[in-house]
This record gives structure tokens, sequence and C-alpha cells, in this order.
């Protein structure tokens, strides 16, 4: 081992080296000095290592240790000079260590440990990065440079912050929950080099992202997850305490949680799913352009997606109160609702699955040039309104109808009475086939023609009423017209009364 003591020297060279290719005993380099121009190489190439015991002073510094390993017990000053460790560096000494270049590139081509915070200021230079604390973890990690590549993993029980343009030569997972350490990549944007992933993990820790253009992007954390524009070529998949989006989410399926507060949606374009999930309302704040299904759950709070220019293959809603405008047509895949469900639509509403409303159920097809067509048996409303071409509705239990215009016919199933709290404007055939009793007593209701099946039924409309057929069975058939009453087809009732 060979210790070598420069501090009493008076060194005029431009740069000098220190060990050899062959050497195999370790090399300790104590505290220097150099002018800003002077350079200091130290090369081990066996097994020994390399240990900086003081602090360095000078221009460029390159440490090539082969296979033995680097101690960086100092902190190092280049003065613009480049910094180059390579091989694997352990951190030591206390008090955190410190890389300040000033402008020149920092480069670790090793692994970095030790139970030290690392500080790498490169200014105007650049900064590669290996795995960080993959064996022993580091206190925290800090860098500053006009680029950093990073190459490897970083686990810390400290704070991240990466200052720079960032680039993922391999994927990348950074990981600070053992200390629920913050990470900041806000300043400069992170991208891939070739559809690498960067997945971050914070414990409670905060994570703020700037700009991200990478394959998939996993943000985990309890505390606050913040990011700009992500552009991603996969997944996004982001859940956090609270969500602050500031930019456009752009990838294949993009998955959003907040457990603590309600999200306040960017424009989103998704060419798979939109999954969102929330302890508070959900909003949107740009257009929604979701190929697939969108799912939005929250578990307190309301739902209100009201851009017109919005668009989605499915959706599914479970909230107090929902309202989704589509520019386009609407397929409802599933709704538990407990309060009013509205959906506005540039085309026909259809349903796949069930639909649980309390309140009011408003379905708006394209001003009323459209169709609407729930025919789930298990959907449930605890009122019905709308604005249609056509509309067909199946209840699974009794069917109150509010103010609604059909421009065409109007088909109601339900497995209960029918009854009516709003005017009806039907042109077409009113079809109503009930399990109990109808009773449409709107005093300004009209229809075309009436289709009646029920065990009872009492009809009120403002105009000359025609009835295509009525079979209420053994019960009472009561209409009321303020013109003529016309039946068409055949009428079975009890007793009839006009």
């Amino acid at each position: 081992d060979t210790e070598y003591d420069l501090s009493s020297y008076d060194i005029t060279a431009s740069g000098f080296e220190v060990g050899q290719a062959s050497q195999t005993g370790s090399i300790t380099i104590g505290a220097l000095t150099l002018g800003p121009d002077q350079t200091l190489t130290v090369e081990n190439g066996g097994t020994g290592t390399i240990t900086v015991a003081g602090a360095y002073s000078g221009g460029e510094l390159s440490l090539d240790s082969g296979s033995g390993g680097i101690n960086l017990n100092g902190n190092v000053t280049t003065n613009g000079g480049a910094a180059t460790f390579a091989d694997d560096v352990i951190l030591a000494g206390g008090g955190g260590r410190f890389i300040t270049t000033t402008g020149g590139d920092v480069d670790f081509q090793g692994d970095i440990d030790g139970g030290e915070a690392l500080t790498v200021n490169a200014g105007a230079g650049g900064v590669t990065l290996g795995n960080v604390g993959a064996t022993f973890l580091v206190n925290g990690l800090s860098v500053t440079g006009s680029t950093i590549d990073l190459g490897g993993d970083i686990t810390t029980v400290g704070p991240v912050t990466l200052s720079g343009a960032k680039t993922l030569t391999t994927s990348v997972t950074i990981d600070s929950s053992g200390g629920n350490g913050a990470i900041d990549l806000s300043t400069g944007s992170t991208n891939d080099t070739d559809s690498e992933d960067l997945v971050l993990t914070a414990g409670s820790g905060n994570v703020t992202l700037g700009n991200v253009s990478v394959n998939n992007l996993s943000v985990t954390t309890t505390g606050t997850a913040t990011a700009g524009a992500v552009t991603n070529s996969g997944d996004i998949a982001i859940a956090a305490g609270l969500i602050n989006a500031n930019g456009a989410l752009s990838g294949t399926n993009v998955g959003l949680s907040a457990s603590a507060g309600g999200i306040a949606l960017p424009q989103v374009t998704a060419g798979g799913t939109l999954t969102v999930q929330a302890a508070g309302n959900i909003v949107d704040n740009g257009t929604l352009d979701i190929t697939d299904e969108a799912s939005l759950i929250t578990s307190t709070g309301d739902i209100t997606l009201d851009d017109a220019s919005s668009t989605f293959g499915s959706l599914i809603l479970t909230a107090d109160n929902a309202s989704v405008v589509e520019d386009d047509s609407t397929e409802l895949a599933g709704a538990t609702v407990t309060g009013d469900l509205s959906i506005t639509s540039e085309g026909a509403i259809t349903d796949t699955g069930t639909l649980t409303v309390g309140g009011t159920a408003s379905f708006n097809a394209a001003g009323g040039t459209a169709d609407v067509t729930l025919d789930d048996g298990d959907s449930t409303f605890g009122t019905v309104a709308l604005n249609a071409a056509d509309a067909l509705v199946t209840e699974n239990d009794g069917t109150n109808l509010g103010a609604s215009n059909v421009g065409g016919a109007l088909t109601v199933n339900s497995g209960g009475a029918i009854t009516d709290s709003g005017t009806l404007s039907v042109t077409g055939l009113a079809d109503l086939n009930a399990t109990g009793d109808i009773t449409l007593d709107q005093a300004g209701s009209s229809f075309g023609s009436l289709s009646i099946s029920g065990t009872s039924a009492s009809i009120a409309e403002n105009g000359s009423m025609t009835v295509a057929d009525a079979d209420v069975g053994g019960g009472d058939l009561a209409l009321s017209s303020t013109g003529s009453i016309d039946a068409t087809g055949t009428v079975v009732a009890g007793s009839l009364s006009s």
C-alpha cells in the first residue's frame, strides 16, 4: 500500500499521474490543492483501492482503481475540469460528500454506495450516473448539470434532486421510500433513449416532475405528486395522496389515484384506458380523448366532465353526482351514482352495464336527434329524463319519468309501476310496459299513440288520444284527453272510464 502526500511539494507541471497499470496495492491521496489548470490522474490497475482521504482542489481529476474501488472520504472541486471515477465509489468521511466542477463533466462509471449524502454540481457540465445505493443506501442525492445520464437505479434514505435535462440509458427505479425522502425531477425534462421505463417510489415524500417522455412511468407516494406534461409511448400510473397534473398526459393506458383528495384532469390522450380514483371531486381542465374504457371512481364527491370536445370508448362512473359531456356517441359500461346523473352526448346513448342512479338520470342524445337505448335489465333510476329521437328504458324497479322529449317512439319496460313527475312529449308510439300500475297524470303531456300494459292505468293527454292497444287485465283503465279518444287496437280492462 502506498500513501502519496503531495501537500508539501511545489507542483508546477500542468498534469501528472500517480500509480501504474499493474499496481495491486492501495493508493491513498491526502488533501491536495493544485492550480485550476493542473490535472491529476490516479491509476491502479489491480485490485487495490484508491482512497481520497482529504479535500481535492485543482483541475481535471481522473481516478481509475481497476477493480479495487474508490473510497471518497473528501470533497472534490475541479475548478472547471472534469471529474472521472472509473470504478465503484464508496462515500465515507462524515458530513456528506460534495463534488463541484463548475462546468466540467462528472462521470461515475461504476456504482455509488455508502452512508453519506452526495451532492454533485457540474454547472454547465454533464453528469453520468450508474447505480446509486444498490448495496449500501446513500443518505440523499442532489445532482445539478446541464445533462444527467441515468444508467442505473437510485436508492436512498433521503431526498433525491436531479436538476438538468435527464436521459435514461436504461430503465431506472428511484426509491427514497426508506426515509420518505422527496424526489424532485422538476428542473429539466426527463426522456428515454430507447423505450426505457421510469419508476419513482417515495414513501410519504413528495414527488415533483417536469416534462417527461419515457416508455412507462410509475409514481407511488402517499404524499403529493406533481407532474408537468407527460408524453409516453407506454403507460402512465400515478398513485399519490394528492395529484397536481399541470401538463397534458399522453400514453397507452393512464391511471391516476389520489387517496387524500380530488383530481383535476388536464388534457388526457389515452390509446387504451383511463382509470381515475379519488377521495374527492373529479373534474376536467382539458379535453379527454380516451380510445377504450374510462373508469372514474370517487369515494366521496362528484364527477364533472364538461369539456365539449371529450370522447370516450365507454364510461364507468361511481360518484355522489356525475355529469359527463361527450363529443360523440356515449356508451355507459356501468354507473353507481347516489345522486343525479347527467349524460349529454353528440350521438346515441347506450348501456353495456348496469346503471344504478338514486336521483335523476338525465340523458340528452344530440339535442334530441339521436337515440337513447338503456336495456340492461338490472338498472334502476330515481327518475329518468330523456331528450332523444327514439328512447328505450328498461328498469328493474318502478319507473318515474321526468320531463322528457322524444321525437320518435318511447318504450318503457318497468319492473314496477310507471309514473311521471314531468311533462312527456312523445311524437311517436309510447309503449308502456309495467308489472304494476301506470299513472301518467301530467296535464301537459302528449303522445303520438299509446300502447299500455300493466295492472291498471290512468293516463292524461293534452290533445287527442290514440290508443293502439291496452291490456290491464282486470284492472281499471282511465283515459283523460282534451280532445277525442280513439282506440285502434284491442283494449282489455276490468273497467274503462274516460
